[in-house]
């Protein structure tokens, strides 16, 4: 379903499914890029609201997810190496807050940031604002603890950072 679009652009973008749909149906060429095929008139087949909210949350899953945004950094490896684009040359790591659903019994608050919720690690490419990897912790997590899985995983894929910006020496 989703071809040339970033999962981290869809859950950056839009903060409910709600959001996706209503955008998929009114913007036919974003639905194109997310993989939905275009019928012969021009008019693009997507799904409700019901499919995309079971295929999203059931059938994909947060692991799923993970293992779309791998196959994603894959994909733009092997495309900006064909155009002279390295990626993964200067690499940054943060934690950033994510705020969580009101029925969402898991999430706990934080002080520091005022808000109960979550924390997204992301691995970040600097030179092209390419977010690399992402892991879901608790808001009162260590998100240093992020780090030693995060560059295993990139290495795994051939990404070896020659500097990392915005993390603490350890």
């Amino acid at each position: 379903m989703i071809k040339n679009c970033s999962v981290h652009e869809i859950k950056e973008n839009f903060s409910n499914i709600t959001e996706l749909h209503r955008h998929i149906k009114t913007h036919q060429n974003d639905a194109v890029l997310l993989g939905f095929n275009q019928r012969p008139d021009g008019n693009v087949e997507t799904p409700t609201y019901e499919t995309l909210r079971y295929f999203l949350h059931e059938r994909l899953g947060s692991k799923g997810m993970d293992e779309l945004m791998i196959a994603f950094v894959k994909t733009v490896k092997v495309e900006g190496k064909k155009h002279g684009i390295q990626i993964g040359v200067n690499i940054g790591e943060d934690a950033v807050p994510v705020p969580g659903a009101r029925n969402d019994k898991e999430m706990r608050y934080n002080g520091h940031y005022k808000m109960s919720g979550w924390k997204a690690d992301i691995v970040l490419d600097l030179d092209y604002q390419l977010p690399l990897r992402k892991q879901h912790i608790g808001i009162n997590d260590d998100e240093g603890k992020c780090f030693p899985q995060s560059m295993k995983t990139l290495a795994d894929i051939g990404i070896k950072p020659e500097k990392l910006f915005g993390l603490m020496e350890k």
